[in-house]
């Protein structure tokens, strides 16, 4: 196993989009075992992750790089419901507050340890604890015991135990439909303590030493690459040997593509596609929903009637056919493939309601539109121009670099903001949380008491009926009623293929799913 350098990885993303990744197959000399699977699959990576300590990633680049390295409790099947990862099995208490995981036997760490119910307990202690400061803390605040008083930590008081080696005991304060989808995420998956060092924050060495999943990191060489290679103790299926992930801007990487070096090109340009046609395009759809959020602390957005007569001013049908990138018609926040998606939207262009809606005596407005100065997004941004503009609401365009527009969006410098909601979990529940008033996440200072009365009804709920009945109630407060929120189209991930991939998939969450990708022979 080669050493890796990961000094001076430090530092924030840059970037809030998913990663960028290219895959082509490389010769080489491998172990007796690698020459039992394809040689080598080469991707590439636009956003560096800043660590790859699952307790604190923070980015899409960073939860897709430890995906390939670990594995957790709980998995998504095809159809996105809950299934055993690394437990053979587990049950539920009545009242919905005690989980009791019974693991998978014989699973061992990449270096022949086994892997232990007190792996998980003592992950789950590290990401609550506040001396760590995790930012996905919070997700896992059902667990009794993790939000104690006082000005001592203390571990013990956490409801999570080992019962025995292979029996992990977790305990919540309350009921809650969203623990055990949360058990799906990076954040949650196990730690060993012996592989942790006073630098884990940024160096994280585990990642090295030892992991779970189908391969270990061999290599970083920060700004160059990362390199990943089969893991000697892992029993499951996995495409190639050796995955080199490498560092790179998207101009020279569609080089690299052109000239043959890469087989799977993602988000191509308009650029791209002239400077390369007839090439083969593969569209992936995934849970995501791009939204534009009000900021309903500032005039003139903190009129609901005037965010009404923008939602009916837009002619949401339209906007895939504009963009010609493989997105799908919206018909409301919850994307297809999420209970509570519906078929129809709840409002669609009108001209003559938005005109209403504005008052005989509507003056002209103007209203700023922050967004990421893209090829897309300026896109969009014309196309909201072009027709809020007829009901005398001109939109101030005020594209930015990634980093600018990550820094306004999470400060509230904005009146308006083109986002995209990327789903970590399978559950409408995930994006429902942001706009409870006075929430951490919610960055439009919209605020609501029936909605928050719903959505602490909908947190309790068990009955698939019940849940139905508040998720639309929900959406319609959200969409029509109070409008914080206009859901635009339903994105979707292009990627160009090279003569060498015989067929390609993504995960439901939009990174690449590896365990589907077939190359050539």
């Amino acid at each position: 196993m080669s050493h890796v350098n990961l000094k001076g990885v430090t530092g924030l993303m840059r970037k809030f989009v998913p990663a960028l990744f290219v895959l082509t197959c490389l010769g080489g000399s491998l172990t007796a075992q690698a020459r039992l699977e394809p040689s080598v699959l080469r991707a590439s990576v636009e956003n560096e992750p800043s660590t790859l300590d699952w307790n604190h990633h923070r980015t899409s680049t960073e939860r897709f790089v430890i995906s390939f390295l670990m594995r957790g409790l709980l998995q998504y099947d095809a159809k996105s419901s809950l299934i055993c990862d690394l437990c053979k099995s587990y049950r539920l208490s009545e009242d919905g507050k005690t989980i009791v995981f019974e693991l998978l036997p014989d699973v061992r760490w990449s270096d022949g340890v086994p892997l232990e119910a007190r792996h998980f307990v003592d992950s789950l202690r590290r990401l609550l604890d506040p001396a760590s400061a995790s930012r996905n803390a919070s997700e896992f605040a059902d667990i009794a015991g993790a939000r104690q008083e006082g000005a001592r930590w203390d571990p013990e008081r956490l409801g999570v135990s080992s019962e025995s080696p292979q029996l992990l005991k977790i305990q919540l304060t309350a009921p809650s439909p969203l623990f055990l989808h949360r058990l799906t995420t990076v954040s949650a998956f196990p730690i060993r303590k012996d592989q942790l060092t006073k630098s884990s924050k940024t160096g994280f060495v585990h990642a090295q030493n030892a992991v779970l999943g189908p391969y270990f990191l061999a290599e970083w060489r920060p700004g160059k690459r990362l390199v990943l290679e089969g893991n000697p103790e892992y029993r499951g299926q996995r495409p190639v040997y050796r995955v080199d992930l490498v560092i790179g801007q998207h101009a020279a990487l569609f080089e690299h593509f052109r000239k043959g070096r890469i087989d799977i090109m993602p988000n191509p340009t308009t650029e791209d596609l002239m400077k390369f046609p007839g090439q083969k395009v593969q569209v992936n759809p995934f849970l995501a929903t791009r939204y534009l959020l009000m900021n309903v602390k500032h005039a003139p957005l903190t009129d609901p009637k005037l965010r009404r007569a923008m939602v009916y001013s837009l002619d949401r049908e339209s906007l895939p056919a504009i963009l010609r990138n493989g997105d799908r018609k919206v018909t409301g926040l919850i994307p297809p493939g999420l209970p509570g998606h519906r078929e129809l939207p709840l409002a669609t262009q009108d001209f003559a309601q938005a005109m209403a809606e504005r008052g005989p005596t509507a003056t002209p407005v103007q209203v700023r539109l922050l967004y990421r100065n893209s090829e897309n997004q300026g896109k969009i941004a014309q196309w909201l121009i072009d027709r809020m503009k007829k009901i005398q609401v001109r939109l101030i365009p005020q594209p930015e670099s990634s980093e600018n527009y990550r820094r306004r969006f999470e400060t509230r410098d904005y009146d308006l903001v083109l986002a995209t909601w990327l789903y970590k979990i399978a559950s409408p529940l995930e994006f429902f949380l942001p706009f409870r008033t006075g929430a951490p996440a919610n960055r439009s200072g919209w605020s609501n008491v029936a909605f928050d009365a719903q959505l602490d009804e909908l947190l309790h709920a068990r009955d698939p009926g019940k849940i139905a009945q508040l998720v639309d109630q929900m959406t319609q407060i959200l969409e029509i009623r109070d409008v914080g929120v206009i859901p635009l189209d339903y994105p979707s991930r292009p990627y160009l293929l090279g003569p060498r991939v015989q067929s390609f998939a993504i995960t439901a969450f939009g990174d690449p799913d590896l365990v589907k990708i077939q190359l050539k022979q």
